[in-house]
């Protein structure tokens, strides 16, 4: 009798569809339409927008945030583009989402041996990659670690803070 129970159970597993490691894996869309409280239309159009594809490769979505920017009525959204990161801010328009800022170098730290007009990419300078944020003041915030090393903590991460001047966000007077 507690075999043919058991029978039935495995038996009745198969011919409901067992779970498979690719049925546990969730539509990125739908986890970030989830963590950012968009709808997955939103986040397929904000995807559509910056050119990354539905199926996995080496760019793809890193960080939403809808609401720190949302008094500008904006939304920030991070590329991640392999080791590099470019940031975008989008608008809501009547035909879909406009990008109205983005942001893919920064300006390279002060040399004494030259100009400071030259720029890099935002890419991973230690072992932790880059971080952008927004704030509740409606500030974009990008962290760029120099060193990770316990033991030497005496170089500080490069913060660079974007704020929006009714036109595009502009690079505070205090990070030049």
């Amino acid at each position: 009798m507690v075999k043919q129970v058991l029978a039935m159970l495995v038996i009745g597993g198969m011919a409901s569809g067992q779970v498979t490691s690719k049925s546990l894996q969730e539509d990125p869309d739908a986890a970030w339409a989830r963590r950012s409280g968009l709808t997955i239309a939103d986040i397929r159009s904000l995807r559509a927008a910056l050119g990354i594809p539905a199926t996995p490769s080496s760019r793809g979505i890193s960080a939403i945030d809808a609401n720190s920017l949302k008094p500008n009525n904006h939304i920030l959204v991070v590329e991640s583009q392999r080791t590099c990161l470019v940031v975008h801010v989008f608008e809501r328009g009547a035909s879909g989402f406009k990008e109205i800022w983005s942001l893919d170098q920064v300006p390279s730290p002060s040399s004494p041996f030259g100009s400071t007009e030259s720029t890099q990419p935002i890419c991973a300078q230690a072992p932790i990659p880059p971080r952008v944020r927004a704030t509740t003041d409606a500030r974009i915030l990008l962290e760029i670690r120099i060193l990770d090393d316990p033991s030497q903590r005496s170089i500080p991460p490069y913060i660079y803070s974007f704020t929006w001047d009714g036109h595009e966000y502009r690079m505070d007077a205090r990070d030049r």
